[in-house]
């Protein structure tokens, strides 16, 4: 496979720009769905601990980090499907 830079080839840069508009690439639910799922649930998780244990110090907070990590993901997935 060879790839070249656009300034090197603008006639093909220019056909693969026109494709890219007549019919974009787009993930299907079925795609995305599971992966979002996965994520969802463990940030829920992560979540649920966070809820469910005493808040004495304020590093007990820490584990809202990977909640919010594990939930963007979900979100980020979900948004690609909406494109």
């Amino acid at each position: 496979m060879n790839f070249y830079r656009d300034t090197e080839r603008p006639d093909l840069a220019s056909e693969v720009k026109q494709m890219s508009i007549e019919d974009p690439y787009t993930i299907q639910p079925a795609q995305a769905l599971p992966g979002a799922l996965v994520n969802f649930v463990i940030g829920g998780i992560f979540f649920n601990a966070f809820l469910s244990s005493e808040k004495n110090t304020p590093i007990d907070f820490l584990i809202l980090l990977p909640a919010t990590y594990y939930g963007f993901l979900a979100v980020k997935t979900i948004s690609k499907m909406m494109i």
